[in-house]
């Protein structure tokens, strides 16, 4: 926006007294910021890439707007932009999409885009239209054919002719006059009127009926492909909830107020508070912690989240459209709004298409005519290339199978996010496998502990300063450490001391200060990395280490963490681990039945990964050990033969942990070293002193990074994890994979896929999904495509009719979407989803016959 036009602006709004309406990117003076919002706006008259086009002309004229995706399938587009007067307000929007004709409207989070569409309702009338012309066409044919009555089958043709030819007509009209471009409408009308002038009034009327009947088709199978994705996609919501009364009501039924009842086992189906029993509540789905939350009376509570034991009855405070579960339904939705790489291929093929098709038509003609004399026939076949001009079906060839890939996945519980990840994952050679929480359920339990602390006291006042200080993390050993203290949440009485200052160390553990019997004590907790000798600020005597060293190998394949307070070692746990059940077969079936190389990548010590390693059959060449997160990420980087500049999703500069809240996702800053999870300053006197008789200068853990070495061929790397520490590697791998369901928030920000299940079996079946997907785009670019060069061929020699050519185009698009939605019926996830976790016998690392059940220990 040109100065002069803010002034002017400023003018305007002075005038209506909503001069505060503007930006400070528009006018830095202003105290409004420049907030960028989403809105998805339905387009009920988009059809093909020519409204495309027009919409993304129309937006382009709006300054604030950084993103538009469009989704010609689902007939939507979700856009990013800044709602402030100056900029890109929604209505102003709606209002200029609305002056070209494209029906647009807001569409609401959760709202039903086709509560509106009866398919008799919105097609009757249209059906009818058809009906009329093809009748018509039918008594003009039967009479021409008697041979009898040759002056009143024309009339037939050219009655038949002018009724079906008004739509035509009136599209046009908004095409050539309203939205100054040119589609398949205005080709059809040069065709049909030249057809008319030239006297083959039996063509004009067949191309008319076939015309109208291929647009009531195209319709009415776009309408049925838009309702089985959406089937799909919400087919595993739960559809009613049950109210406090016993009656049951749909999940869009659901007023404010209401009050609802839920049991152990059961979902809650939307946000509102506690009023009447209580229970334990399984949140890990949206916040990515693993330990689950007692809920009492007048405790909120999320929609998408699973009680695991009680019952409870709560009052509805937001609707279904504005709860968390409908929110995510909605992400399903957005990300088929994404152009993977080869829908924008095709979409830059069709833009030069169809001038491209125009102007050989007028050549050819002509050519033709000046060549051979015979214009009737030269103005025929140019004709013939008119009505070939439509790239519908090259334009719908990539998005139909990955919106439908997309749908399908969403409903067996894995999240994919766009189209452009569904491609990458078809490419898929290689695979990276986090331990914990992805080959491990992540449950932890302290099994052993060894106490260095000179008295009881001391040892449980460690205990208790370690477990306040990793209450704050998402990490599945906090939530060990932590239940041990605790012990069963419904039933416990202790109490977490205060804490301050908790920041986690990049590749070490956790450190922060505790207020114990109203002292504050500094308390690290962490691997072996926190002691002197390794690079620590952690003292141990002589005797001390050497009892250490003496229980971690006793521990053998469990996972020892040290306790240290005031930089005195106090305790050393260790803690075991179960092999998830299906993570033998998982890997198997990588390795085996789609050739992967596969990869374990862990932070842990070489004793537990190699064990776990040999467990799921790993090759202890492919087993890498005391990764940092730079570590996982150079390795992905090597695989894949990237730079150090080469991009990395949503990622840049240096790589470290950084600030979160255990109750919300984190934000991405990459710019400090250590994250600081609650840096709130103390008043209480003596707080921030290190009572500690070693120069504090030492308190930085030096760590050296590793190199590592591709194969020669580069790989498509797929990374799969869980942890705060895997962000870095999803964001850098071809396609990251997150464990939704416990993983942590930033793992789920960072990556491309998100698992909503525990069942490790998706994935692959995920990779299948779009391998088909991926060949299915392939297959359907390349047959409409040469379909067309094959037809344009023929007509040029002029072996081609009127009615072939509208068969051949209408033919094309239906083969190319039955092509597509057939990937809606694939039933590669059914053997994957009839295996059940919870009856699975689990291997326990550092145990045969020892299992762990966390909602026990919970």
């Amino acid at each position: 926006m040109q100065l002069s036009n803010i002034n002017e602006f400023k003018v305007v709004s002075k005038e209506h007294n909503h001069d505060h309406d503007i930006c400070n990117a528009c006018d830095p003076m202003s105290a409004i910021a420049h907030t960028i919002r989403v809105t998805r706006i339905r387009i009920a008259n988009l059809c093909c890439s020519g409204e495309e086009v027009i919409i993304r002309t129309v937006l382009d004229g709006f300054r604030g707007i950084e993103h538009v995706a469009i989704n010609v399938v689902g007939r939507y587009a979700v856009v990013k932009h800044c709602g402030t007067a100056c900029c890109a307000p929604t209505e102003r929007m709606i209002d200029a999409l609305n002056e070209k004709y494209l029906g647009a409207s807001i569409q609401e989070v959760g709202a039903d885009e086709e509560n509106e569409e009866k398919p008799f309702e919105v097609y009757g009338q249209q059906a009818i239209h058809v009906c009329v012309v093809g009748i018509l066409f039918l008594i003009g044919l039967i009479v021409d054919l008697s041979h009898e009555a040759d002056l009143a089958a024309m009339w037939i043709y050219i009655t038949s002719t002018i009724i079906g030819i008004l739509p035509i007509v009136h599209a046009t009209g908004i095409t050539l006059f309203v939205r100054k471009s040119i589609d398949i409408h205005v080709l059809m009308l040069i065709a049909i009127v030249g057809a008319l002038a030239s006297g083959d009034y039996f063509d004009s009327s067949l191309v008319v009926a076939l015309f109208s009947a291929a647009e009531l088709i195209e319709q009415v199978v776009m309408f049925r492909v838009r309702r089985a994705v959406k089937m799909s996609s919400a087919a595993s919501a739960p559809s009613k909830v049950a109210l406090a009364d016993g009656s049951l009501v749909l999940v869009e039924e659901l007023k404010l107020d209401m009050v609802c009842a839920v049991r152990t086992g059961e979902m809650i189906l939307a946000d509102g508070v506690v009023v009447k029993g209580e229970g334990v509540v399984d949140e890990s789905a949206l916040t990515g912690e693993s330990l689950p939350v007692k809920k009492t009376l007048s405790s909120e509570v999320r929609s998408g989240t699973v009680v695991q034991n009680g019952y409870m009855e709560y009052r509805v405070t937001k609707t279904s459209s504005e709860s968390t579960m409908q929110k995510l339904c909605q992400e399903v939705a957005d990300v088929q709004a994404d152009r993977g790489e080869y829908a924008q291929i095709v979409d830059r093929f069709a833009l030069y298409w169809t001038p491209f098709i125009l102007v050989s038509a007028a050549l050819f003609v002509v050519i033709s005519g000046a060549v051979t004399k015979n214009w009737d026939d030269g103005l025929y076949r140019g004709l013939l290339l008119l009505v070939l001009a439509c790239p519908c079906a090259i334009v719908i060839s990539a998005p139909i199978p990955a919106v439908c890939a997309i749908a399908t996945a969403a409903r067996h519980g894995v999240l994919i996010r766009g189209s452009s990840v569904v491609e990458r994952m078809g490419l898929v050679d290689s695979v990276a496998l986090d331990k914990t929480g992805t080959l491990t359920r992540g449950f932890f339990k302290v099994v052993d502990k060894l106490v260095l602390a000179e008295t009881a006291e001391l040892a449980d006042a460690a205990m208790a300063c370690a477990a306040a200080i990793e209450e704050k993390s998402s990490h599945p050993l906090a939530s060990a450490i932590v239940s041990d203290f605790l012990g069963c949440i419904a039933d416990g009485d202790k109490v977490l001391p205060p804490i301050r200052k908790v920041q986690v160390i990049d590749g070490v553990g956790v450190s922060g200060w505790a207020q114990i019997n109203g002292v504050w004590k500094y308390c690290e907790i962490g691997n072996e990395r926190i002691l002197e000798k390794h690079g620590g600020t952690a003292y141990a005597t002589k005797a001390q280490l050497a009892r250490i060293e003496s229980f971690i190998q006793e521990a053998g394949s469990t996972v020892c963490l040290l306790v240290a307070v005031d930089d005195d070692v106090m305790l050393v746990m260790s803690m075991m681990d179960e092999v998830r059940p299906e993570s033998v077969q998982f890997v198997s079936i990588l390795q085996k039945q789609l050739g992967f190389k596969v990869s374990m990548l862990t932070g842990d010590t070489e004793s537990v990964a190699r064990y776990i390693s040999d467990v799921v059959n790993i090759p202890s060449d492919s087993c890498f050990y005391r990764l940092m997160p730079a570590d996982k990420m150079s390795w992905i980087r090597a695989q894949q033969h990237m730079t150090e500049n080469s991009d990395v999703k949503g990622f840049s500069g240096a790589i470290a942990p950084t600030t979160y809240s255990p109750l919300a996702p984190p934000p991405v800053d990459h710019a400090a070293s250590d994250a600081v999870i609650d840096d709130t300053t103390a008043g209480e006197e003596g707080f921030g002193v290190r009572k500690s008789r070693k120069n504090t200068a030492k308190e930085v853990h030096a760590v050296t990074h590793r190199e590592f070495s591709g194969d020669v061929k580069p790989h498509h790397v797929l990374m799969v994890g869980d942890g705060i520490n895997d962000s870095t590697a999803l964001a850098c791998a071809a396609v990251g994979v997150a464990m939704g369901a416990g993983g942590s928030a930033m793992a789920v920000t960072a990556a491309d896929v998100v698992l909503m299940t525990e069942n490790l079996l998706m994935i692959p079946a995920a990779v299948q999904m779009c391998q088909a997907a991926r060949a299915a785009m392939i297959q359907n670019c390349t047959f409409a495509l040469g379909i067309k060069v094959v037809a344009i061929v023929l007509a040029v020699l002029g072996y081609l009719k009127f009615w072939h050519a509208i068969l051949i185009d209408l033919g094309s698009l239906l083969i190319v979407v039955l092509n597509g939605t057939k990937l809606l019926q694939y039933k590669v996830f059914e053997p994957a989803a009839a295996i059940s976790n919870d009856g699975a016998k689990a291997t326990a690392v550092g145990s045969s016959s020892t299992t762990y059940n966390p909602i026990q220990q919970a």
